[in-house]
């Protein structure tokens, strides 16, 4: 089977400083971020997009049989969680895989606090919701600093639960659920004896094309897959002006959103190239370079409709990336609690897109579970093969979703 590669750009954030679809006009960008972010959090954000890189690559070799959508942002927002508990050798293995190692946990926090802001707000006509939760077990404590931190920086609730209750449950499926607008449900299968705490992340998108597919043009053709296979897709079409870079490897699209602010970015393998190609160049500095080298085109597009939901468990690939001590027995988690040895039990990602004529919807959620140890451009172009795509905020260059779509 062929599959979708979804990358999406909450976790993941890139910087480009021009805005190819508002070159005419002067943005004001909204508060935290000035029009000229400070090095700091270009920084962070480049380190996070890398992140999100690194994971997607490793998921997309381990799991490569599937349509795929990963929100590097969610799974991003939900660690930084969770490592505001950490200490020593547990910190530092978190600092390194998220390749945080040059910022203070204060700067990273604060930095995340102003990232889940501006993405909110940036594009009034993009529903952006970011919302965060911690579920921590009745009759255990928990450090008030790491309290206070995830409240402050990460408007996160927290609630206390008879983790015995079956209800309980319920409530944390029901509030990601609620807050990706009925798009993940029942995130999570059970509730361990041996769980102390969830660390929680949804994320909801929702944006309209800025040049829209009439769905009367809307048509039925061929699509072929890696496999040489043909299915069936419908396809949008519209004339419109894009982004458009072509080089040895794939030809790109840039679809805007709303007020030119998010846009889908489309990567196409060239003939004789597949999807791995593609993901096999994914890094921070390469996916920089193809941003800022579209021109501007006016072309005849031919957009397969597609949805899909994907669900992975990220444990052992986190593991392979280098946060072992994490899920270790020998795990440092004394900033959430001193009275009981804890480590991470689990992480599952969960994801949902909808591409059609009027634009795109897509959500997300990441869960952290805490447990006590047990010890040269044609004026034509079809995608009718399976391409990467990502959706993006582009004055942070953020990435908030990402994926391979390889089969209708």
């Amino acid at each position: 089977m062929k599959r979708i590669l979804f990358f999406t750009i909450m976790s993941s954030m890139i910087l480009v400083s021009c805005d190819l679809f508002d070159s005419d006009k002067k943005k004001t960008a909204p508060t935290p971020f000035p029009e000229n972010m400070e090095l700091e959090a270009k920084s962070v954000i480049a380190s996070n997009n890398e992140f999100g890189f690194d994971l997607f690559k490793k998921i997309y070799q381990d799991d490569s049989a599937e349509n795929m959508m990963i929100s590097p942002i969610s799974i991003s927002l939900a660690l930084a969680m969770t490592y505001n508990g950490a200490e020593r050798e547990t910190q530092t293995a978190f600092e390194n895989t998220l390749h945080l190692t040059d910022f203070s946990r204060d700067q990273i926090n604060a930095i995340y606090q102003n990232l889940q802001n501006y993405l909110k707000k940036t594009d009034p006509k993009v529903k952006m919701n970011i919302a965060n939760s911690v579920w921590s077990k009745q009759g255990t404590n928990v450090e008030e600093e790491f309290r206070k931190n995830i409240r402050e920086f990460y408007n996160s609730e927290f609630r206390i639960e008879d983790f015995s209750n079956p209800s309980t449950l319920n409530a944390i499926n029901n509030w990601v659920e609620d807050n990706t607008e009925g798009k993940i449900q029942n995130i999570l299968d059970r509730i361990d004896c041996d769980a102390f705490m969830y660390l929680i992340n949804a994320i909801y998108f929702k944006g309209k094309w800025a040049n829209s597919f009439d769905i009367k043009n809307t048509y039925s053709g061929i699509f072929t897959d890696e496999d040489a296979v043909n299915s069936t897709a419908k396809y949008m079409t519209t004339n419109m002006h894009v982004g458009y870079l072509n080089n040895d490897v794939f030809t790109a699209l840039e679809l805007p959103y709303g007020n030119n602010d998010y846009s889908m970015a489309i990567l196409l393998p060239n003939e004789n190239k597949k999807i791995a190609d593609v993901v096999d160049q994914l890094n921070d500095s390469n996916w920089n370079q193809w941003m800022n080298s579209f021109s501007k085109l006016e072309l005849n597009v031919h957009l397969p409709k597609f949805k899909f939901e994907y669900k992975q468990e990220l444990s052992n690939i986190l593991i392979q990336l280098g946060m072992e001590n994490p899920f270790s027995n020998t795990a440092d988690f004394s900033g959430i609690s001193r009275d009981l040895p804890l480590k991470i039990s689990r992480v599952i990602h969960q994801s949902f897109i909808e591409v059609n004529e009027e634009g795109a919807e897509a959500a997300a959620a990441t869960v952290v579970e805490v447990s006590v140890n047990s010890v040269g451009p044609s004026n034509f172009i079809k995608l009718n093969k399976p391409f990467f795509f990502a959706i993006k905020e582009k004055q942070t260059n953020s990435i908030v979703f990402m994926g391979t779509f390889k089969k209708p």
